[in-house]
């Protein structure tokens, strides 16, 4: 009897031991099978890398445009697919807390026909097999061609070829290409500035990138081009979107920011960058600006070791009173200054296509309309007003602009000319 009893312990056992390791061994299986984690942040499926390419510099090395009370400045980032996937990406980027700041792409094309050496895989990739020409439309370009697949729209080819039709065709409208040969010289010169060592944008690089002629020859005449060449382009955008297809390819992306002159030592801001609506990446935008003080702005420095103690020996406290509640007015004054001029930055961000649209549609035929000169400057305030524009200036930008428009008022020169000077001195990035 315990014999038998033993034998079925044993018997049992080996069982139990057998299902054992056939679930050890059967466990990668299933681990394989069993579907990915859904992905929950932007970090978990792209590649963020790069952010604010300055350093920390004196003002004198920022691109400082003619006639505009603020400083050029810029960087670039890159994004690149963590994993290769069947359909792209969709990205939006947008920044926070930095104002007068617009993204641009470097290399829209990278990352976005797979691995093509020469203009016939991408005729290949773009355009399929070599159709026979009986059957084919004579005369037709190759724009022409891309155009009519796009526009066809066939349900029955994958969402990544018509995706990557409508970004060659987008470049080719948008630089007036006609063939894939310089559509396919564009992507290499991408190609070939992505590979390039140097993370500092410079404005003599960009020139080259987007083949700008009459550029200027010293920095700031170039990134005067740039500046004018991505607005005109509608390039440069505070909201960009887009999409990020390669797993092996990183895609380039620009931003230009304004930052005003005046007391500046820190231009703060973040980039956020969402892929698929997920939890954004952020890069920090912050850059701490060193620059040489005044002669006056070192004497006050000096003040509260040397010169204060001086005086209260000679004055007494009453002098010395006097000093600190004047110099903390002047400190409260500035800080709501500084406030405002926040707020007027905010301001114009928000309305920057309007803003944008008044310079290019309405100010230039105002401005030179044969009307008389009272008659010029008070169409172009009232049209401000339609716009919404006159409210967000300054209220002492406000004065000086109804005073240009008062008869009453002597104005030195003439008065489309001071408010010329008033609206550049506002908003010169959008003039350009």
């Amino acid at each position: 009897m315990i014999f038998a009893v033993t034998r079925l312990r044993v018997r049992l056992m080996s069982r139990s031991s057998l299902v054992l390791i056939c679930l050890l061994l059967l466990q990668p299986l299933l681990r394989a099978a069993s579907p990915p984690p859904t992905p929950t942040k932007t970090s978990e499926v792209l590649v963020v890398a790069g952010g604010p390419t300055e350093e920390q510099v004196k003002p004198k090395r920022f691109v400082e445009t003619s006639g505009a009370d603020s400083y050029l400045s810029y960087g670039s980032f890159s994004l690149m697919s963590r994993q290769p996937i069947d359909e792209p990406h969709e990205v939006v980027i947008w920044s926070r807390y930095a104002a007068g700041l617009s993204f641009f792409e470097l290399t829209p094309l990278i990352g976005v026909f797979g691995d093509i050496h020469n203009v016939e895989d991408l005729r290949l990739t773009l355009l399929g097999p070599t159709p026979d020409k009986a059957k084919t439309t004579e005369n037709l370009d190759d724009q022409q061609r891309l155009q009519a697949l796009v526009d066809k729209n066939d349900a029955r080819e994958s969402k990544s070829v018509r995706w990557q039709r409508q970004v060659a065709l987008q470049e080719m409208t948008r630089f007036d290409i006609r063939d894939l040969n310089g559509l396919f010289a564009r992507y290499w010169r991408q190609k070939e500035f992505a590979r390039a060592p140097s993370t500092h944008l410079s404005a003599s690089q960009l020139i080259q990138l987007f083949e700008i002629p009459d550029a200027g020859r010293d920095e700031s005449a170039r990134w005067t081009s740039f500046v004018k060449f991505l607005n005109d382009k509608n390039l440069s955008t505070p909201i960009l979107r887009t999409k990020i297809l390669s797993g092996s390819e990183t895609r380039l992306f620009g931003y230009i920011r304004w930052i005003v002159k005046e007391d500046v030592t820190k231009a703060g801001g973040e980039i956020l960058v969402a892929a698929n609506s997920l939890e954004p990446e952020t890069i920090t935008a912050t850059l701490d600006i060193q620059y040489e003080p005044s002669f006056f702005t070192r004497a006050l420095d000096l003040i509260p070791t040397t010169l204060i103690t001086t005086l209260i020996g000679l004055v007494g406290t009453l002098g010395g009173a006097t000093i600190g509640y004047k110099f903390f007015l002047y400190q409260q004054d500035r800080l709501r200054q500084m406030e405002l001029e926040k707020k007027f930055a905010d301001k114009k961000i928000e309305l920057a296509r309007q803003i944008r649209m008044f310079f290019t549609d309405n100010y230039e035929n105002l401005r030179n309309s044969e009307d008389e000169d009272v008659e010029k400057v008070r169409q172009i305030r009232m049209t401000l007003i339609d716009k919404d524009i006159y409210p967000i200036l300054l209220t002492a930008e406000i004065a000086k602009l109804n005073a240009i428009c008062d008869p009453k008022c002597a104005i030195s020169g003439t008065r489309i000319e001071a408010l010329h000077q008033l609206l550049e001195r506002n908003f010169a990035e959008f003039m350009v």
